[in-house]
């Protein structure tokens, strides 16, 4: 690796396992089973579910071990997040850990630790399935090995995953009204794709403020990094607006866009993107979510991926490409994966 900084998973002690996860996320998750892959030594997919009802435990678990076979996982660890109990003796949901390990052993994937938490804040205890001398308090996140690396990167982690979807939030209904009326009034030829590249102008930004631009090819292909908030982003006059909008109605335009997030322009991409999904009324507004998850995922940020492609998916049900890109998260493509698609289909 080329970067400054190359933070490591403490994979042996489960207190840093713990405080690493809202980083590896991108959030706080709650009621949640987050599973570690690993291959070739290093981080492969990180998966997490809410907890499942005991009716789809044994689902679950299968699914979630065929997932890792099927991207040639080495080693798994686990970490239980929610629940109470009376550790170490007592410790909740060991059905679904029993459930975990069973489909495991069955694909010959050791799962080497599998720790629960009731949450993931600083000094609560976290325990060891497997055994009860195993246990100790949580450290701060914030300050954690891996916290600090992530932070020096420019990694952003959210309360919730609410907290996450709220940076989608859309305009005030009276504005996108009046956007919608005046996107519905544009007739004539659509706009070409030199109206995207213009306006990628006003999104960038230098490139030492750039946390990823920082970020070499094979970190962008792991499943940790995290862009910074979209916040303080310039603003677009309405005539850009409405130009923009129509320009993502053509299929080459829509194309163009695409491949922006394998080239250096990714970043003022990913911020147009977020700008756009924020501003533009429904269904409009689905083509730059589809458009922002298309770059989040790219550099392994699934988080923000699903919850773009929620918005796409609530703005426009049926949605092809959002559909397309739901199934490849639900399926745990890899970024690499879906670049290699995205550069062939840019060839053809």
């Amino acid at each position: 690796m080329t970067t400054a900084l190359d933070p490591t998973l403490p994979l042996d002690d489960g207190g840093e396992l713990v405080a690493a996860i809202p980083h590896l996320l991108g959030f706080h998750p709650t009621d949640s089973l987050v599973l570690i892959t690993m291959v070739d030594a290093g981080i492969g997919a990180i998966l997490r579910i809410d907890l499942p009802p005991q009716r789809y435990r044994a689902q679950v678990a299968d699914h979630l071990a065929a997932l890792s076979a099927s991207h040639g996982a080495e080693r798994a660890v686990a970490v239980v997040v929610g629940g109470s109990g009376s550790p170490p003796d007592l410790l909740p949901h060991r059905p679904l850990v029993s459930e975990l390990r069973r489909a495991f052993r069955k694909v010959e994937i050791p799962v080497d630790h599998i720790v629960w938490v009731p949450e993931i804040e600083r000094g609560l205890q976290w325990c060891c399935y497997n055994h009860r001398s195993c246990a100790g308090t949580v450290p701060d996140p914030d300050t954690s090995a891996l916290g600090v690396g992530m932070l020096v990167r420019g990694a952003v982690k959210y309360a919730s995953r609410e907290a996450l979807a709220a940076t989608l939030t859309p305009d005030p209904p009276e504005v996108l009204e009046r956007r919608e009326l005046l996107i519905d009034a544009r007739s004539g030829s659509l706009p070409d794709k030199s109206v995207v590249d213009k306006a990628l102008d006003v999104f960038e930004i230098e490139p030492d403020e750039d946390p990823i631009a920082h970020y070499d090819d094979i970190v962008l292909d792991m499943y940790h990094v995290h862009a910074p908030p979209a916040t303080d982003l310039p603003q677009l006059d309405e005539d850009t607006l409405v130009d923009l909008a129509t320009a993502l109605y053509d299929t080459e335009t829509r194309g163009h866009c695409q491949l922006i997030a394998v080239t250096p322009r990714a970043a003022a991409g990913e911020r147009l993107w977020t700008y756009l999904t924020r501003a533009l009324p429904a269904p409009d507004r689905a083509e730059p979510a589809c458009l922002l998850a298309v770059s989040a995922y790219l550099r392994g940020n699934g988080s923000l991926a699903r919850v773009a492609l929620d918005v796409a998916l609530q703005a426009c049900p049926g949605h092809t490409l959002a559909g397309l890109l739901t199934a490849a998260l639900d399926g745990a493509m890899t970024p690499l994966e879906l670049r290699n698609i995205l550069l062939k289909a840019g060839d053809t």
